[in-house]
């Protein structure tokens, strides 16, 4: 092989494993940064109409640093609400000092859609418990929507905390909801990584055989297409 050849040789490498390891950089991004995409939920119910004194909260505890959405499944009741409703995240369902407080227009919620509250990152959120609550102290039950939870314990490291006298109050173990986080490159690969060993037994949980795993494959992708006789090669053997 020519020094000209071998340099093309190992553009060609270069560029094929650039590919695959762009292509799934886009694919990790979309994991992480899609709340939606989560473990299967149990049965649904609606909590009840938001209205007056209710209130439906959920505790969870954060996976990560900066900790910056919130999406929960709301429902519209089969119309257009022209009311607004409270988001407030705070320590405990008793603590009363919020974190953040974001009043949102109920005419915004669709029927059993994932509905989106965005706020600036908490970076020092991983492993600290909190709450989050959704009221409409100002709603009547003509104008309410619903917040959706599930009748089984799908979140293990919380559980939803509804005003007495809420219809699914004694019924439903958790909200039906996903978090999001503001993740630098670094922290995206281990999140992907610990996400990918998730109920996995022995070494198949640990994030570092994924990571020497992904590092084997691009290693012997390269040398594949490194290797691998072009066009010009195998018709001019004088090259």
């Amino acid at each position: 092989m020519t020094p000209h050849l071998a340099w093309r040789s190992h553009l060609r490498a270069f560029a094929v494993v650039g590919m695959v390891v762009l292509v799934g950089a886009i694919g990790a991004y979309k994991t992480l940064h899609d709340p939606d995409a989560g473990p299967p939920v149990g049965e649904r119910e609606g909590a009840g109409e938001l209205v007056a004194d209710y209130r439906a909260c959920q505790t969870f505890v954060a996976a990560h640093d900066g900790l910056n959405q919130v999406k929960v499944l709301l429902d519209d009741l089969g119309r257009r609400n022209r009311s607004t409703f409270i988001f407030t995240l705070q320590r405990s369902p008793d603590d009363e000092r919020a974190i953040v407080t974001l009043t949102r227009d109920a005419y915004e919620v669709n029927s059993n859609t994932y509905y989106a509250l965005r706020f600036p990152p908490i970076e020092d959120s991983a492993g600290k418990d909190y709450t989050f609550c959704l009221a409409a102290p100002e709603a009547d039950l003509a104008q309410a929507i619903t917040v959706i939870g599930t009748v089984r314990d799908t979140y293990p490291d919380g559980r939803a905390v509804l005003t007495p006298g809420m219809w699914g109050k004694g019924k439903i173990e958790d909200l039906e909801f996903h978090l999001g986080y503001d993740l630098g490159p670094w922290a995206q690969a281990g999140a992907l990584l610990d996400r990918l060993g998730t109920d996995k037994p022995a070494f198949f949980s640990a994030g570092w055989f994924y990571a020497l795993l992904i590092g084997a494959y691009l290693a012997l992708l390269y040398l594949l297409f490194l290797y691998r006789p072009s066009t010009q090669e195998e018709g001019d053997p004088d090259l």
